[in-house]
């Protein structure tokens, strides 16, 4: 079986932390050679479940660190994908994954693998742009606002309003959305500039006139206002007096000025521009060159292709940046400790091949294997304990059950329960809330922020342990 991606950033986040000065970075990519339906990566996101999900131009790709589900858009099926290119992928605070497309946007109905797509107006609703605000999903259109109710699940569609003397024509492109302030976002409107939109009202006002025709990235950092253009560099504008200044290649680190992406780490603060040909550059708030990531053979050189058209940026920290024609890359901080796999050593984990590692509520860390069974981790000694009797060495998946018992996954076997004081073993599958779950399975298990366990086999089980109840999804 092949290994979580996510082993090595738990690792990363326990004994190394992350910083905001330049070091070096790894990577692992994810390709055609591991299912996607296309190595040209428009976008990227990983949803509450760890799903990472990726937008290409020939359809969407869900990855699970084990293998590749494909979507694609079939013209004599609705609850297909409205179309192969896939713009964006957003999903809202209440966890519903929307899929952006040139032919409209639609949702994924997680408990039949299918699509449903958003109408407006009897039609596939096509907008370009999606924000989240308070209790509604923003998407945008030439000239509208459809919002999108999260309560009553309703679309509503309302015109966005504008003087005509600072916009003249009757469409104009809007490229860019983020917060100004509680009561305004800030919009870059392609060849007209920055604009402030008040989230009442949906009236745009001018806050300041740009040539840009193609805006990138927009971020409203203190206070200053950085824009990233295709073709122009980076302007970073003072919010007090609105002055500028721009950052190009004859001014600053970059040695590319083709901007594909540009973005704010939300961890670390640091700037990150993404370039067609040029790699990705990571600058502090002053725009000082802290990395440049470019593709080659030395170890400061891990992307699989120099042009970048995404970036996206993981809640741990981790930098997915998708790239024009190899694939995505999973960038991460080389700050962590090795525990490298060595026969009938405790100095390592019982098995070279990890597939979980979680810490309970004692704040013990817990690392499964497929083969070398369960391990806990003792940070006094710097030692792995054993645990795989019962013959259980294939653990599929691992998470806290109750206090001191975890629910562990044997690989095409049954779910047990480990006693973290006795080290005991005991079939899961006899306690009410597991006994319809089938046994010599291929489980996945995940728990999330709300308390839930998910069951995957071929169906998907929620065990809501405050409410005592197993729900078939």
């Amino acid at each position: 079986m092949k290994n979580l991606i996510y082993i090595l950033f738990i690792f990363i986040n326990i004994f190394g932390g992350i910083s905001v000065s330049a070091q070096e970075y790894s990577s692992f990519v994810v390709s055609r050679k591991d299912g996607l339906s296309s190595n040209s990566i428009l976008c990227t996101c990983v949803d509450h479940l760890g799903f990472v999900w990726f937008g290409t131009d020939h359809g969407l790709n869900r990855y699970d660190g084990f293998e590749t589900l494909t979507f694609y858009h079939d013209a004599n099926d609705k609850t297909t994908i409205l179309n192969n290119i896939i713009t964006d992928i957003y999903e809202d605070n209440s966890g519903r994954l929307w899929i952006i497309t040139p032919s409209g946007i639609s949702y994924y109905k997680r408990n039949l693998q299918s699509f449903v797509s958003v109408k407006a107006d009897k039609a596939n609703l096509n907008a370009r742009l999606v924000f989240e605000c308070d209790s509604a999903v923003w998407f945008t259109s030439s000239t509208n606002f459809y919002l999108y109710n999260k309560n009553s699940e309703e679309i509503v569609k309302q015109a966005i309003l504008y003087n005509r003397d600072d916009i003249p024509n009757n469409t104009f492109n809007l490229q860019k959305l983020c917060e100004f302030d509680e009561t305004k976002l800030l919009a870059a409107i392609s060849n007209y500039g920055l604009f402030l939109l008040d989230k009442k009202t949906k009236r745009l006002e001018p806050y300041l006139t740009l040539p840009f025709s193609l805006y990138n990235g927009l971020e409203n950092i203190g206070d200053k206002i950085w824009v990233a253009s295709s073709f122009s560099g980076v302007e970073r504008i003072n919010k007090l007096d609105k002055t500028r200044q721009r950052f190009t290649v004859n001014n600053s680190g970059l040695s590319n000025s083709i901007i594909l992406s540009f973005k704010k780490h939300p961890i670390t603060n640091t700037l990150w521009v993404a370039t067609d040909g040029g790699g990705i550059y990571e600058f502090n708030s002053e725009f000082t060159l802290l990395n440049h990531f470019q593709s080659g053979p030395l170890v400061n050189q891990p992307l699989s292709d120099n042009a970048v058209l995404s970036l996206y940026f993981t809640k741990r920290g981790e930098v997915w940046a998708g790239t024009v024609r190899a694939g995505a890359n999973l960038l991460y901080p080389n700050n962590f400790e090795n525990f490298p796999y060595v026969n009938g050593s405790t100095a390592g984990p019982s098995n070279k091949s990890v597939t979980k590692i979680i810490k309970d509520e004692n704040n013990t860390l817990w690392v499964a294997t497929d083969g070398g069974g369960l391990n806990k981790f003792s940070e006094e000694s710097y030692n792995f304990q054993r645990f795989n009797n019962l013959g259980i060495n294939k653990i599929t998946g691992l998470v806290p059950f109750s206090k001191n018992i975890l629910l562990v996954a044997a690989y095409l076997d049954g779910l047990y329960f480990l006693n973290t004081k006795t080290g005991e073993y005991t079939d899961a599958h006899l306690h009410p809330l597991l006994k319809n779950i089938k046994k010599r399975n291929h489980y996945r298990l995940e728990y999330d922020s709300k308390g839930n366990i998910w069951i995957m086999t071929k169906e998907l089980t929620r065990i809501n342990l405050k409410r005592n109840i197993a729900v078939d999804v």
